[in-house]
């Protein structure tokens, strides 16, 4: 047998795992970006992913609620950097149907909320009290007068 014959039939090949068992638990992990979660968890075709409910700390920003296969799904809070927070539902980490959003001067939105703005029913009221309320769509009051930008 020749030296390069020799070196692949050397060769061991190691088993085929056909599957990992589905793992879920609860506790903390630390990223190498400084955030951190500490909550519940599973495990997705090998993949640990935030799961049920848990908190994800980023710097001064906050998530409390609930996770559905890394995604803020369902209800949670998000307290910005800026000390404003929306507390209401989550899909695919955006607000979507009911919450409200409170601004750092004081301001407020409670109604429904679409894709992270305010869309649809609801009232938004100014640091000075002044209320609107009614329809909304795409972030603008349906008079086509715009709000502050969130965040």
């Amino acid at each position: 047998m020749s030296k390069k014959a020799a070196a692949v039939a050397d060769v061991v090949e190691e088993p085929v795992v056909d599957s990992v068992p589905e793992t879920s638990g609860s506790g903390a992990f630390h990223f190498p970006d400084g955030s951190r979660y500490e909550g519940e968890y599973q495990s997705f075709n090998q993949v640990v992913m935030r799961h049920g409910m848990g908190t994800f700390i980023n710097g001064p920003e906050k998530y409390t609620g609930a996770w559905q296969k890394d995604q803020m799904e369902g209800k949670g809070v998000y307290y910005f950097a800026s000390g404003a927070f929306f507390e209401g539902e989550f899909r695919n980490n955006l607000f979507v149907g009911d919450g409200e959003y409170r601004w750092s001067d004081g301001a407020t939105y409670v109604g429904q909320w679409s894709h992270s703005k305010m869309h649809g029913t609801g009232c938004y009221k100014d640091k000075d009290g002044v209320e609107w309320k009614g329809s909304f769509v795409n972030g603008k009051y349906d008079n086509g007068r715009a709000f502050l930008t969130l965040r």
